[in-house]
């Protein structure tokens, strides 16, 4: 909790010494005003970190995810489970998409390649996200993961910009986890192994044949 902005907890519930706390005077007026629990609750939510929450860079551009689990970012006495948020980095979608026409030689290629970015189609690293009246949208990108510790990550970004809805939260996550579970193995020179194989065989058929001459 880290990056909250002001206030925290209910007035009647609060004995005014936790350090998010802010002025007796602020909250006469918040009870003046009716702020009910609903209220409260919503404060706590914008303030809390999340999976799938969007966070601006405070002095630069730069957009990333949140991409920790959940159980890391569970608040037990006052803070986070884990020491570390995970998060990628969100690519700005004009310069993804102008990575994806290049590829393209007509207008129906080029068209076909925008088509297999949006759908995340295009490769296993970008996962598309897209815009609304807060955020322009962008391109997730798996291979660009950083960690902050709690408390240098809410002075650096501050507060969420948004959330990911949690059913695509959860689809987001599948694509991150296969894409780092993926097995691969290493590139093999066939034709050296098939020469090596082959003049081992023929070696250890010369030699069964040198034997069976000695043995007559």
């Amino acid at each position: 909790m880290n990056n909250v902005d002001v206030g925290w907890g209910i007035a009647s519930a609060c004995n005014m010494k936790c350090k998010f706390c802010y002025s007796a005077t602020v909250r006469e007026d918040l009870k003046k005003n009716d702020v009910g629990l609903k209220d409260w609750i919503n404060f706590i939510d914008r303030n809390a970190i999340k999976t799938g929450g969007i966070y601006k860079e405070k002095h630069s551009k730069d957009y990333v995810i949140v991409l920790s689990p959940p159980c890391d970012l569970a608040i037990h006495h006052g803070k986070i489970k884990t020491d570390r948020i995970l998060v990628c980095e969100i690519e700005e979608p004009d310069v993804i998409n102008k990575v994806l026409m290049e590829k393209g030689t007509n207008a129906d290629k080029k068209k076909e390649h925008i088509r297999n970015g949006l759908n995340n189609n295009f490769t296993d690293y970008y996962h598309w996200l897209p815009g609304n009246s807060l955020f322009d949208g962008g391109y997730i990108n798996f291979r660009k993961v950083l960690t902050y510790d709690p408390t240098e990550f809410g002075a650096k970004f501050g507060n969420a910009k948004l959330k990911v809805q949690d059913y695509f939260v959860k689809s987001i996550m599948n694509r991150f986890s296969a894409y780092y579970a993926r097995q691969g193995q290493p590139d093999f020179d066939f034709k050296r192994e098939t020469k090596v194989v082959y003049e081992n065989g023929c070696f250890e058929q010369r030699r069964n044949y040198s034997n069976r001459i000695n043995i007559l």
